[in-house]
């Protein structure tokens, strides 16, 4: 099953991007719940935390450095 996301990456939708290299996606939310809301998507599918596994940790450590640096931009 396509998600959302993943049509997002393929850019099959568009979306107002925020940053985009090899491993991540970051775009502005549709809908934001606050007054700045982005989303930072990884490009490698993960169905949902519980599922992540210790190859994993690499990716999700990137994800938390980049949310500081997007939030500092």
């Amino acid at each position: 099953m396509t998600t959302i996301f993943q049509q997002i990456i393929e850019g099959k939708l568009p979306c107002n991007k925020l940053y985009e290299d090899d491993s991540f996606i970051a775009f502005y939310d549709k809908y934001p719940q606050a007054p700045i809301h982005a989303l930072i998507v990884p490009k490698k599918r993960l169905q949902n935390i519980s599922q992540a596994q210790e190859e994993d940790a690499l990716m999700l450590g990137k994800a938390l450095l980049l949310a500081a640096k997007l939030a500092k931009q």
